[in-house]
Protein backbone atom coordinates (compact mmCIF):
# COMPACT_ATOMS: atom_id res chain seq x y z
CA UNK A 1 0.00 0.00 0.00
CA UNK A 2 1.27 3.45 -0.91
CA UNK A 3 1.95 6.14 1.66
CA UNK A 4 0.77 9.49 0.30
CA UNK A 5 2.21 12.75 1.61
CA UNK A 6 0.47 15.91 0.40
CA UNK A 7 2.44 19.08 -0.35
CA UNK A 8 -0.36 21.65 0.05
CA UNK A 9 0.87 25.01 -1.19
CA UNK A 10 -0.97 27.90 0.45
CA UNK A 11 -2.66 30.22 -2.07
CA UNK A 12 -1.52 27.94 -4.91
CA UNK A 13 -3.79 24.91 -4.65
CA UNK A 14 -3.42 24.21 -8.36
CA UNK A 15 0.28 23.53 -7.78
CA UNK A 16 -0.15 21.32 -4.73
CA UNK A 17 0.94 17.74 -5.31
CA UNK A 18 1.28 14.29 -3.79
CA UNK A 19 4.34 12.26 -2.87
CA UNK A 20 3.67 8.54 -3.37
CA UNK A 21 5.91 6.15 -1.43
CA UNK A 22 5.73 2.38 -1.88
CA UNK A 23 8.18 -0.49 -2.38
CA UNK A 24 7.68 -1.72 -5.96
CA UNK A 25 6.04 1.53 -7.15
CA UNK A 26 8.43 1.92 -10.11
CA UNK A 27 6.54 -0.57 -12.29
CA UNK A 28 3.25 1.28 -11.77
CA UNK A 29 4.53 4.74 -12.70
CA UNK A 30 4.09 4.60 -16.52
CA UNK A 31 0.35 3.92 -16.29
CA UNK A 32 -0.01 6.63 -13.64
CA UNK A 33 1.76 9.23 -15.77
CA UNK A 34 -0.08 8.40 -18.99
CA UNK A 35 -3.41 8.49 -17.16
CA UNK A 36 -2.62 11.89 -15.69
CA UNK A 37 -0.92 13.42 -18.76
CA UNK A 38 -2.67 11.65 -21.67
CA UNK A 39 -1.76 14.23 -24.34
CA UNK A 40 1.80 14.99 -23.31
CA UNK A 41 5.00 13.81 -24.91
CA UNK A 42 7.63 12.74 -22.36
CA UNK A 43 11.23 13.80 -21.90
CA UNK A 44 13.01 11.53 -19.44
CA UNK A 45 16.13 13.21 -18.04
CA UNK A 46 18.67 10.92 -16.41
CA UNK A 47 22.39 10.70 -15.80
CA UNK A 48 24.48 8.03 -17.51
CA UNK A 49 24.57 5.73 -14.46
CA UNK A 50 20.85 5.75 -13.67
CA UNK A 51 19.88 5.62 -17.35
CA UNK A 52 21.77 2.34 -17.69
CA UNK A 53 19.91 0.87 -14.70
CA UNK A 54 16.38 2.20 -15.11
CA UNK A 55 16.13 4.67 -18.00
CA UNK A 56 15.58 2.33 -20.91
CA UNK A 57 13.15 0.24 -18.85
CA UNK A 58 11.05 3.30 -18.01
CA UNK A 59 11.18 4.53 -21.61
CA UNK A 60 9.92 1.22 -22.99
CA UNK A 61 7.18 0.93 -20.36
CA UNK A 62 5.87 4.41 -21.13
CA UNK A 63 5.98 3.79 -24.87
CA UNK A 64 4.03 0.56 -24.34
CA UNK A 65 1.08 2.39 -22.80
CA UNK A 66 1.24 5.79 -24.54
CA UNK A 67 0.72 6.81 -28.15
CA UNK A 68 2.67 10.02 -27.64
CA UNK A 69 6.39 10.51 -28.33
CA UNK A 70 8.75 9.67 -25.48
CA UNK A 71 12.51 10.20 -25.44
CA UNK A 72 15.35 9.51 -23.01
CA UNK A 73 17.97 12.26 -22.62
CA UNK A 74 21.16 11.57 -20.70
CA UNK A 75 24.16 13.46 -19.41
CA UNK A 76 27.36 12.27 -17.77
CA UNK A 77 27.06 11.36 -14.09
CA UNK A 78 28.42 13.73 -11.44
CA UNK A 79 27.84 16.99 -9.58
CA UNK A 80 30.38 18.65 -11.88
CA UNK A 81 27.88 18.15 -14.75
CA UNK A 82 25.15 20.20 -13.05
CA UNK A 83 25.93 23.26 -15.16
CA UNK A 84 24.35 25.74 -17.53
CA UNK A 85 26.19 23.97 -20.34
CA UNK A 86 24.55 20.61 -19.58
CA UNK A 87 21.14 22.27 -19.36
CA UNK A 88 21.66 23.90 -22.76
CA UNK A 89 22.74 20.58 -24.28
CA UNK A 90 19.58 18.87 -23.01
CA UNK A 91 17.35 21.73 -24.19
CA UNK A 92 18.87 21.64 -27.67
CA UNK A 93 18.21 17.88 -27.87
CA UNK A 94 14.59 18.45 -26.86
CA UNK A 95 14.17 21.18 -29.48
CA UNK A 96 15.63 18.79 -32.07
CA UNK A 97 12.88 16.29 -31.21
CA UNK A 98 10.24 19.04 -31.40
CA UNK A 99 9.04 18.99 -27.82
CA UNK A 100 6.41 21.70 -27.29
CA UNK A 101 4.55 23.00 -24.25
CA UNK A 102 2.63 19.72 -24.06
CA UNK A 103 5.75 18.02 -22.74
CA UNK A 104 6.15 16.26 -19.40
CA UNK A 105 9.72 16.33 -18.10
CA UNK A 106 10.51 13.26 -15.99
CA UNK A 107 13.48 13.58 -13.62
CA UNK A 108 14.78 10.04 -13.14
CA UNK A 109 17.75 10.01 -10.79
CA UNK A 110 19.32 11.66 -7.79
CA UNK A 111 19.57 15.23 -6.61
CA UNK A 112 21.71 16.43 -9.51
CA UNK A 113 19.19 15.13 -12.04
CA UNK A 114 16.22 16.54 -10.15
CA UNK A 115 17.79 19.98 -9.80
CA UNK A 116 18.85 20.08 -13.43
CA UNK A 117 15.65 18.65 -14.94
CA UNK A 118 13.48 20.85 -12.72
CA UNK A 119 15.33 23.99 -13.79
CA UNK A 120 15.05 22.89 -17.42
CA UNK A 121 11.29 22.38 -16.97
CA UNK A 122 10.95 25.81 -15.34
CA UNK A 123 12.44 27.58 -18.36
CA UNK A 124 11.68 25.37 -21.38
CA UNK A 125 9.14 27.36 -23.42
CA UNK A 126 8.65 29.42 -20.24
CA UNK A 127 7.65 26.40 -18.19
CA UNK A 128 6.40 22.84 -18.64
CA UNK A 129 5.27 20.31 -16.01
CA UNK A 130 7.69 17.83 -14.51
CA UNK A 131 7.65 14.93 -12.09
CA UNK A 132 10.33 13.46 -9.89
CA UNK A 133 11.26 9.76 -9.73
CA UNK A 134 14.12 9.94 -7.23
CA UNK A 135 16.52 7.00 -7.20
CA UNK A 136 18.94 8.16 -4.49
CA UNK A 137 18.20 8.38 -0.78
CA UNK A 138 19.14 12.06 -0.72
CA UNK A 139 16.64 12.83 -3.46
CA UNK A 140 13.92 10.68 -1.90
CA UNK A 141 14.08 12.39 1.50
CA UNK A 142 14.98 15.91 0.49
CA UNK A 143 15.79 17.35 -2.92
CA UNK A 144 12.85 15.89 -4.89
CA UNK A 145 10.37 17.72 -2.63
CA UNK A 146 9.94 21.46 -2.49
CA UNK A 147 10.55 22.87 -5.95
CA UNK A 148 14.11 24.15 -5.56
CA UNK A 149 15.85 23.70 -8.90
CA UNK A 150 19.10 25.00 -10.30
CA UNK A 151 22.67 24.55 -11.46
CA UNK A 152 26.12 25.19 -10.06
CA UNK A 153 28.33 28.02 -11.31
CA UNK A 154 32.02 28.79 -10.67
CA UNK A 155 31.08 31.11 -7.78
CA UNK A 156 29.23 28.36 -5.90
CA UNK A 157 26.55 25.70 -5.72
CA UNK A 158 22.91 26.26 -6.77
CA UNK A 159 23.38 29.99 -7.30
CA UNK A 160 21.36 30.02 -10.56
CA UNK A 161 17.91 28.42 -10.61
CA UNK A 162 14.20 28.77 -9.93
CA UNK A 163 11.43 27.65 -7.63
CA UNK A 164 9.44 25.23 -9.82
CA UNK A 165 7.24 22.68 -8.09
CA UNK A 166 6.90 19.16 -9.49
CA UNK A 167 3.48 17.85 -10.43
CA UNK A 168 4.17 14.72 -8.41
CA UNK A 169 6.90 12.70 -6.73
CA UNK A 170 7.04 8.90 -7.07
CA UNK A 171 9.30 7.13 -4.56
CA UNK A 172 10.18 3.43 -4.67
CA UNK A 173 12.53 2.49 -1.79
CA UNK A 174 13.46 -0.69 -3.69
CA UNK A 175 15.51 1.48 -6.07
CA UNK A 176 17.93 2.12 -3.20
CA UNK A 177 19.27 -1.43 -3.60
CA UNK A 178 21.49 -0.34 -6.52
CA UNK A 179 22.71 2.86 -4.86
CA UNK A 180 26.47 2.97 -4.15
CA UNK A 181 27.38 3.04 -0.46
CA UNK A 182 28.84 6.56 -0.75
CA UNK A 183 25.57 7.93 -2.13
CA UNK A 184 23.47 6.07 0.42
CA UNK A 185 25.50 7.64 3.24
CA UNK A 186 24.99 11.01 1.58
CA UNK A 187 21.22 10.59 1.86
CA UNK A 188 21.51 9.69 5.50
CA UNK A 189 23.03 13.13 6.06
CA UNK A 190 19.76 14.83 5.14
CA UNK A 191 17.82 12.40 7.33
CA UNK A 192 20.07 13.27 10.28
CA UNK A 193 19.51 16.97 9.55
CA UNK A 194 15.70 16.60 9.53
CA UNK A 195 15.80 14.61 12.76
CA UNK A 196 18.03 17.03 14.65
CA UNK A 197 16.05 20.07 13.52
CA UNK A 198 12.48 18.75 13.79
CA UNK A 199 11.93 15.32 15.31
CA UNK A 200 12.93 13.70 18.62
CA UNK A 201 11.07 10.61 17.32
CA UNK A 202 13.40 10.37 14.33
CA UNK A 203 16.45 10.92 16.54
CA UNK A 204 15.33 7.88 18.55
CA UNK A 205 14.84 5.89 15.35
CA UNK A 206 18.32 6.81 14.11
CA UNK A 207 19.83 5.88 17.47
CA UNK A 208 18.07 2.53 17.80
CA UNK A 209 17.34 1.45 14.21
CA UNK A 210 20.83 1.74 12.79
CA UNK A 211 21.08 -1.89 11.63
CA UNK A 212 17.93 -2.07 9.42
CA UNK A 213 18.68 1.44 8.14
CA UNK A 214 22.17 0.47 7.05
CA UNK A 215 20.81 -2.78 5.58
CA UNK A 216 18.33 -0.72 3.50
CA UNK A 217 15.34 -2.71 4.69
CA UNK A 218 12.53 -1.65 2.29
CA UNK A 219 9.81 -1.36 4.94
CA UNK A 220 12.08 0.54 7.33
CA UNK A 221 13.17 2.86 4.54
CA UNK A 222 9.60 3.42 3.33
CA UNK A 223 8.69 4.52 6.86
CA UNK A 224 11.81 6.67 7.26
CA UNK A 225 11.38 8.29 3.85
CA UNK A 226 7.72 9.04 4.63
CA UNK A 227 8.66 10.68 7.94
CA UNK A 228 11.22 12.87 6.19
CA UNK A 229 8.84 13.79 3.37
CA UNK A 230 6.16 14.70 5.91
CA UNK A 231 8.58 17.10 7.59
CA UNK A 232 9.73 18.59 4.30
CA UNK A 233 6.17 18.89 2.95
CA UNK A 234 4.99 20.67 6.09
CA UNK A 235 7.79 23.20 5.89
CA UNK A 236 7.38 23.80 2.14
CA UNK A 237 3.61 24.17 2.49
CA UNK A 238 4.12 26.89 5.09
CA UNK A 239 6.98 28.69 3.33
CA UNK A 240 7.41 27.81 -0.33
CA UNK A 241 10.01 30.45 -1.25
CA UNK A 242 12.26 30.26 1.82
CA UNK A 243 11.34 33.57 3.42
CA UNK A 244 11.10 32.18 6.95
CA UNK A 245 10.53 28.66 8.30
CA UNK A 246 12.01 26.94 5.24
CA UNK A 247 15.41 28.36 6.13
CA UNK A 248 15.57 25.80 8.94
CA UNK A 249 16.05 23.11 6.27
CA UNK A 250 19.46 24.68 5.64
CA UNK A 251 20.84 23.44 8.97
CA UNK A 252 24.43 22.41 8.23
CA UNK A 253 24.28 23.71 4.66
CA UNK A 254 26.09 27.03 5.00
CA UNK A 255 29.25 25.18 5.96
CA UNK A 256 28.42 22.12 3.80
CA UNK A 257 28.47 24.10 0.56
CA UNK A 258 31.88 25.51 1.49
CA UNK A 259 33.15 21.98 2.25
CA UNK A 260 31.91 20.72 -1.10
CA UNK A 261 33.54 23.61 -2.94
CA UNK A 262 36.82 23.25 -1.04
CA UNK A 263 36.95 19.52 -1.82
CA UNK A 264 36.24 20.02 -5.51
CA UNK A 265 32.95 18.18 -4.85
CA UNK A 266 34.82 15.00 -3.91
CA UNK A 267 32.92 15.07 -0.59
CA UNK A 268 29.30 14.01 -1.12
CA UNK A 269 26.54 16.47 -0.22
CA UNK A 270 25.09 14.54 2.72
CA UNK A 271 28.50 13.87 4.26
CA UNK A 272 29.26 17.59 3.88
CA UNK A 273 25.93 18.38 5.60
CA UNK A 274 26.77 16.15 8.57
CA UNK A 275 30.21 17.75 8.87
CA UNK A 276 28.56 21.15 8.43
CA UNK A 277 26.20 20.39 11.31
CA UNK A 278 29.18 19.65 13.55
CA UNK A 279 30.82 22.95 12.60
CA UNK A 280 27.67 25.05 12.95
CA UNK A 281 26.83 23.46 16.30
CA UNK A 282 30.37 24.13 17.51
CA UNK A 283 30.09 27.75 16.34
CA UNK A 284 26.81 28.04 18.27
CA UNK A 285 28.50 26.80 21.44
CA UNK A 286 31.39 29.24 20.97
CA UNK A 287 28.84 32.04 20.49
CA UNK A 288 26.81 31.08 23.57
CA UNK A 289 23.75 30.13 21.51
CA UNK A 290 23.70 26.41 22.33
CA UNK A 291 24.58 24.40 25.42
CA UNK A 292 27.44 21.92 25.47
CA UNK A 293 24.89 19.25 26.44
CA UNK A 294 22.78 19.84 23.32
CA UNK A 295 25.86 20.03 21.13
CA UNK A 296 27.18 16.73 22.49
CA UNK A 297 23.83 14.99 21.96
CA UNK A 298 23.61 16.19 18.35
CA UNK A 299 27.23 15.29 17.71
CA UNK A 300 26.59 11.75 18.98
CA UNK A 301 23.74 11.25 16.49
CA UNK A 302 25.80 12.65 13.63
CA UNK A 303 28.83 10.49 14.38
CA UNK A 304 26.77 7.28 14.31
CA UNK A 305 26.60 7.77 10.54
CA UNK A 306 29.54 10.07 9.73
CA UNK A 307 32.21 8.32 11.85
CA UNK A 308 34.87 10.92 10.95
CA UNK A 309 34.81 14.39 9.34
CA UNK A 310 35.74 14.13 5.65
CA UNK A 311 39.32 14.77 4.63
CA UNK A 312 39.90 18.00 2.70
CA UNK A 313 43.21 18.43 0.92
CA UNK A 314 44.78 21.85 1.56
CA UNK A 315 42.27 22.59 4.34
CA UNK A 316 42.03 26.38 4.69
CA UNK A 317 39.43 27.96 7.01
CA UNK A 318 39.98 31.41 5.47
CA UNK A 319 39.07 30.19 1.97
CA UNK A 320 36.07 28.23 3.28
CA UNK A 321 34.69 31.24 5.15
CA UNK A 322 35.07 33.34 2.00
CA UNK A 323 32.90 30.76 0.21
CA UNK A 324 30.30 31.05 2.99
CA UNK A 325 30.03 34.79 2.35
CA UNK A 326 28.22 33.94 -0.92
CA UNK A 327 25.54 31.86 0.82
CA UNK A 328 21.98 32.81 -0.14
CA UNK A 329 20.85 33.05 3.53
CA UNK A 330 23.26 35.88 4.29
CA UNK A 331 22.04 39.40 4.97
CA UNK A 332 23.96 42.66 5.34
CA UNK A 333 27.26 40.92 4.66
CA UNK A 334 26.97 38.58 7.68
CA UNK A 335 27.16 34.78 7.46
CA UNK A 336 23.95 33.14 8.69
CA UNK A 337 23.33 29.55 9.78
CA UNK A 338 20.14 27.75 10.79
CA UNK A 339 20.06 26.16 14.25
CA UNK A 340 17.58 24.13 16.32
CA UNK A 341 16.79 25.32 19.84
CA UNK A 342 17.73 21.86 21.10
CA UNK A 343 17.94 18.36 19.53
CA UNK A 344 14.72 17.87 17.52
CA UNK A 345 13.28 21.29 18.48
CA UNK A 346 13.13 23.93 15.72
CA UNK A 347 13.42 27.64 16.52
CA UNK A 348 10.26 29.64 17.19
CA UNK A 349 10.89 32.53 14.82
CA UNK A 350 14.61 33.30 14.58
CA UNK A 351 15.22 31.16 11.52
CA UNK A 352 18.92 31.92 11.16
CA UNK A 353 21.70 33.24 13.36
CA UNK A 354 24.59 35.48 12.34
CA UNK A 355 28.11 34.25 13.07
CA UNK A 356 31.37 36.13 12.91
CA UNK A 357 34.01 34.95 10.48
CA UNK A 358 36.45 34.34 13.34
CA UNK A 359 33.97 32.13 15.23
CA UNK A 360 33.38 30.04 12.11
CA UNK A 361 37.11 29.69 11.46
CA UNK A 362 37.61 28.53 15.06
CA UNK A 363 34.73 26.03 14.73
CA UNK A 364 36.19 24.67 11.47
CA UNK A 365 39.54 24.13 13.17
CA UNK A 366 37.90 22.45 16.18
CA UNK A 367 36.04 19.96 13.96
CA UNK A 368 38.63 19.29 11.25
CA UNK A 369 41.77 19.71 13.38
CA UNK A 370 40.58 18.51 16.81
CA UNK A 371 44.11 17.89 18.09
CA UNK A 372 45.21 21.37 17.11
CA UNK A 373 47.18 20.17 14.08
Amino acid sequence: MSTIVRVALAHHHDRSYDILIEPGLFRQIPEMLVSRFPRHSCAIISDSNVAALYGQDLLERIRAVSGNPCFLYTFLHGEERKTRETKSMLEDAMFHNQHDRKTLVIALGGGVTGDLAGYLAATYMRGVPFVQIPTSLLAQVDSSVGGKTGVDVPAGKNLVGAFWQPSGVYIDPNLLSTLPEREYLSGLGEIVKHALMFSPEMIHLLEHGQHPIMERDPLMMADLVAKNCTIKAGVVSADETESGLRRTLNFGHTVAHAIELASGYSVSHGVAVMAGILVEVRAAVLSGLLSEESATAMGTTVMRYLHNPPGIQNFDPDTMVQAMLLDKKNTEGAIHCSLPEAPGIPPDCTWTRAFSEEILKAALRDVFLPTGG
